[in-house]
Order: C-alpha cells, then sequence, then structure tokens
C-alpha cells in the first residue's frame, strides 16, 4: 500500500472526518531500550511523559487530529513485532474517540520515510532517519522533537528553528 492510499483510507475509516489532519507519531525503542551499553543509550529511549507530552500539544494546537503510529528502528522483526504490540497495547485503545492508526506491517522504511514527510504533523524520537523525515517535510507543519537526546547535546546545533522542542529533563 502506497502512503496517499493509505492515507485515504485511514481519512475514511475515521467517522467522517475527511478534513482532518494526520500526526505521524514516530516511535523508536526496540534497540534503544535493548541495547547493554546503558551509558550511550539511557537518554536515547523516549519515555511516556514524552510522548504524552507531545499528543497534548498536537490536541491543544490542532482539532481534529488522526493518528498514526511508526514503529521502527532497525531490521530486527522481533523486536519490531515487539514494539507494534507495545504501542497497540499502549495507544491505540479500542473505544478511543480520536481515529488511531498503526502503519501497514509491509510498510518499508521507503514508505515509512514517504508517510512521515507527507502528513500533517510529526513527532520525532531520538532517531536520525525521523529527524530527516521532519526536514525534508513541509515547513508549515508541527514537528515536535525532543530537547534532550544525550549528555553534552545542543538542541540549537540539531533542530530546526521552527520545531517545537520538549524538556524531558
Amino acid at each position: 500500500m502506497r502512503t496517499q492510499e493509505f492515507f485515504v483510507d485511514i481519512r475514511q475509516k475515521s467517522k467522517g472526518n475527511s478534513h482532518s489532519e494526520i500526526a505521524c507519531i514516530s516511535i523508536r525503542r526496540g534497540d534503544k531500550t535493548r541495547n547493554n551499553n546503558k551509558t550511550f543509550y539511557d537518554d536515547w529511549s523516549l519515555s511516556m511523559y514524552y510522548y504524552q507530552k507531545a499528543l497534548d500539544i498536537l490536541r491543544q494546537r490542532i482539532h481534529n487530529l488522526i493518528f498514526v503510529y511508526l514503529v521502527g528502528g532497525g531490521r530486527n522483526r522481533q523486536m519490531i513485532a515487539e514494539d507494534r504490540q507495545w504501542v497497540k497495547d499502549t495507544f491505540i485503545k479500542p473505544h478511543s474517540e480520536e481515529p488511531l492508526f498503526l502503519e501497514p506491517e509491509d510498510f518499508t522504511e521507503a514508505n515509512a520515510m514517504h508517510m512521515m514527510t507527507q502528513c500533517d504533523n510529526l513527532v520525532v524520537p531520538a532517531s536520525s532517519f525521523s529527524w530527516w523525515a521532519g526536514y525534508f517535510g513541509n515547513e508549515d507543519r508541527l514537528i515536535i522533537a525532543s530537547k534532550h537526546i544525550q549528555v553534552d547535546f545542543v538542541s540549537e546545533d540539531y533542530y530546526p528553528p521552527s520545531w517545537t522542542l520538549i524538556a524531558i529533563k
């Protein structure tokens, strides 16, 4: 399935919200939460606080949102399957008032990149892949990222000034 077909499909399934904005929530846990090198990766796996704060900001600034969750982080299929289940258990609630979707399982990295560049809004994890999607996408959208990724990190050198940064420390 291609990105535009997926967007049309989820808008049709979204209880008549055909004019809703699509917010892609990129989740990267896998290799960030399972690596033994804790000194390097401690700050890279973002907490639930970060994602809840990002969702709150999106809801405050934009009405009629459709949330699409993307799972990534390497080619380890077991980790990706576990993270997809984590997203379902954590975010995709069966009786939610908001339209919530998970990207198709057969999406390739190219599909994911294209989707993130084309969505109306984007939440970026500690991931260069998602960062590039935010950078190459439409400048007029809301892009949310973590202000702190690791020690000695200077966010002003890394993020474009138009992005909304969340302080997590």
